[in-house]
């Protein structure tokens, strides 16, 4: 199970009618749901080593399976899909949520069973170390 901190929680949670207030996720997705999200994920098993032509990383399998956990886990808790994914050229993997009041929610898996947790615009950057929890 992965815990997020409860600023960053109160922002990717699809809103309840009449709820006002909130910043809004902008509305250009790179995939439709989190379904299509998913399917992207997997398609980073396909990347080699240099795969941008600028010697990026691959993602390794175990930090594919990381970003496809959390992206489980947030499409069954009521988590809204992010504004884009991307392979990061260092072998990490990065779901981002991009809302119209500048601020700006990143989730990137480093390595397995550890995410980074990154919010920024609401005045200081902050940064978390969230690690899977295992529920029994």
């Amino acid at each position: 199970m992965w815990q997020l901190p409860a600023e960053v929680l109160s922002l990717l949670q699809a809103p309840s009618n009449g709820v006002q207030g909130r910043p809004r996720l902008l509305p250009h997705r790179t995939q439709p749901d989190w379904h299509a999200y998913r399917e992207e994920l997997e398609s980073y098993r396909h990347l080699t080593d240099d795969y941008d032509g600028q010697g990026a990383i691959a993602p390794p399998a175990e930090v594919i399976d990381t970003a496809l956990s959390v992206a489980r886990e947030f499409a069954s808790s009521n988590i809204v899909p992010p504004t884009c994914t991307v392979a990061g050229p260092n072998g990490s993997i990065d779901l981002s949520w991009e809302f119209n009041n500048g601020v700006s929610v990143s989730i990137e898996a480093t390595e397995c069973d550890r995410v980074d947790v990154i919010l920024m615009g609401s005045g200081n950057p902050r940064h978390w170390n969230v690690q899977q929890s295992v529920t029994a």
